[in-house]
């Protein structure tokens, strides 16, 4: 059975660069890819196409799970709370599901992080709201809860 890679964190907590590091015959869906080949070559954040991105994504890791390759889910909203992560729990539900949970940085290491990244053309203020933003919806993973989940991998 192939292998559901869901990593969960918030924005800046290693994910993407995870996910990079993996075996390259796991296949990488990455909701920030979508909206860069969305935006034609542009990372922009628009509240109202974030269902189409979803399902894109969504679609994208069934057709490679039924292909029989293992997926990395890399994307940081799918991961947030249990809300969220039963969303794809139930999409997903006849695949080997694997949380793979990152360490919440505080919000000097979020800030520093989009710095490097150029700070995708905002502000340090506003990455700082963001971070506030997130923490505030932001659930830890809880196995008790989220039975549906195999043996998560503590990064």
């Amino acid at each position: 059975m192939s292998k559901l890679y869901l990593p969960i964190g918030i924005f800046g907590s290693g994910k993407s660069t995870w996910a990079r590091s993996q075996d390259p015959n796991i296949q990488i869906v990455s909701g920030d890819n979508i909206r860069w080949m969305l935006n034609g070559g542009e990372y922009i954040y628009n509240e109202s196409i974030e269902p189409v991105i979803i399902d894109i994504l969504f679609d994208a890791a069934k057709r490679l799970l039924d292909k029989g390759y293992d997926v990395i889910l890399d994307e940081c909203y799918c991961s947030l709370n249990i809300e969220m992560r039963k969303l794809v729990a139930l999409r997903f539900h006849k695949t080997d599901l694997v949380p793979v949970i990152f360490p919440v940085k505080d919000v000097i290491h979020h800030v520093q992080d989009k710095v490097k990244k150029d700070l995708r053309g905002k502000t340090p203020d506003y990455w700082t709201r963001v971070y506030t933003e997130m923490i505030n919806v932001y659930e830890p993973f809880n196995p008790t809860k989220e039975y549906y989940f195999g043996k998560p991998i503590h990064v």
